[in-house]
């Protein structure tokens, strides 16, 4: 019902459009606004997958989780490879419309989704801080960041690794530069 209901409502919206080029044809995009999204954490509703490397990285089994998390971060960077389109992750309406009023985007087009991407990349930095790779984990909290602009636990997360670092001067910069006072 649900579909003959938007079918109904996209004929209704559609006008008649100048004869196009096969390649204009091609560059079409259909674009919905959706009225109504349920709101949720970042981090609600992980994956089975995601929710396994969870339970062995609280038991200390990390070689096993980064060997399970692999195909989940291939995935994710697979889905982030199209130049012309921004996926990224919001909790809810208000932070979709904030990040697409105010963040330079360079012209492509913003993709809201919900997935576990954002927490998979958070997961993968934790796990390198754990093995003391400093530089790995700034890689993935900057993946993390990228696909949930808007989620305050990958900024903090960062914050704390230039504390543990001994960098507390760089961590208040961070976080006084990413609004996080």
């Amino acid at each position: 019902m649900d579909s003959l209901i938007m079918l109904a409502m996209l004929a209704a919206t559609m006008q008649e459009q100048p004869a196009q080029s096969a390649e204009q044809r091609d560059n079409r995009e259909i674009l919905t606004t959706v009225l109504a999204v349920p709101a949720g954490a970042v981090d609600s509703n992980q994956s089975p997958e995601l929710k396994a490397v969870m339970g062995l990285i609280q038991a200390k089994d990390f070689a096993t989780a980064k060997t399970r998390i692999k195909p989940l971060l291939e995935r994710c960077q697979a889905q982030e490879a199209d130049p012309k389109r921004r996926i990224v992750n919001f909790s809810d309406q208000d932070e979709f419309l904030y990040f697409s009023s105010t963040a330079a985007t360079s012209g492509q087009v913003v993709s809201w989704v919900r997935d576990d991407c954002a927490v998979a990349y958070k997961t993968q930095a934790f796990m390198a801080v754990e093995a003391g790779d400093a530089e790995d984990a700034f890689r993935y909290l900057d993946l993390a960041t990228r696909r949930a602009p808007c989620w305050a636990q990958v900024y903090t997360e960062r914050a704390f690794l230039l504390m543990r670092m001994g960098r507390s001067d760089d961590a208040l910069v961070w976080c006084l530069a990413n609004n996080l006072n």
